[in-house]
């Protein structure tokens, strides 16, 4: 690992985690051709989406992220990695988030170490509450929609009301802010805005997401 130490006071940033809690919805982006990639991010973008996820699945990932990174106003993030050299690649290409499937305790002592931010993935009760106590600030619930929806991140933050939520997996334009109502601190949202769309339904769709969010939250308080 030849990553440089990011400044002490950016372990887990308090912007970045401003940034999750104020825009509440992420951009999740799964694409083997990073022109396409980056298309839909930059429709996204446009859309009002501030965090954008891309999946990192082979080289054509780090150059969606090390072009998308040169915009300053949003937060990029390289989702399921799952070993140092990916974490590697993406924060040199220039992510500032990492998104992980597993609880990697490797991946945790690494985003000390270096201080990038850190997201990990849990379906069960016992997966949430045992990434908590390693420290992890938000946890992704994936994939929610087969895990039972908003149901589900209901009766978990019932038993565990300190657990800062993400569902993904399956999250639709319908009931994302049903998961926000239940408690939940952020949505991953990824095909349901773009699979099989063009720049402008992409763009449309995200605008019309952003609009229920700030609708909501205007009328019941940032939460």
């Amino acid at each position: 690992i030849i990553l440089k130490k990011f400044n002490r006071g950016d372990v887990m940033s308090k912007y970045i985690r401003e940034c999750i809690e104020k825009n509440k919805i992420i951009g999740v982006i799964r694409e083997n051709d990073s022109k396409r990639a980056i298309e839909i991010a930059n429709a996204m973008i446009d859309g009002g989406i501030k965090i954008i996820e891309i999946v990192y699945s082979n080289t054509a990932s780090i150059v969606a992220i090390e072009e998308l990174s040169k915009n300053k106003d949003i937060v990029v993030s390289a989702g399921s990695v799952i070993s140092c050299q990916q974490v590697e690649k993406s924060i040199l290409a220039g992510a500032r988030l990492i998104s992980s499937p597993v609880m990697e305790l490797n991946l945790l002592k690494l985003s000390k170490n270096y201080g990038f931010s850190l997201i990990t993935s849990a379906s069960t009760a016992n997966e949430a509450y045992q990434a908590w106590k390693y420290g992890i600030n938000f946890i992704k619930l994936f994939p929610v929609k087969a895990l039972g929806g908003v149901d589900y991140i209901a009766d978990l933050l019932k038993a565990m009301p300190f657990l800062n939520l993400i569902p993904a997996g399956g999250v639709d334009e319908d009931d994302c802010i049903e998961y926000i109502k239940a408690g939940a601190k952020a949505v991953g949202i990824g095909k349901n805005l773009y699979d099989g769309a063009d720049y402008k339904l992409i763009k449309s769709r995200s605008e019309q997401i952003v609009k229920k969010l700030e609708d909501y939250l205007n009328e019941n308080g940032n939460v």
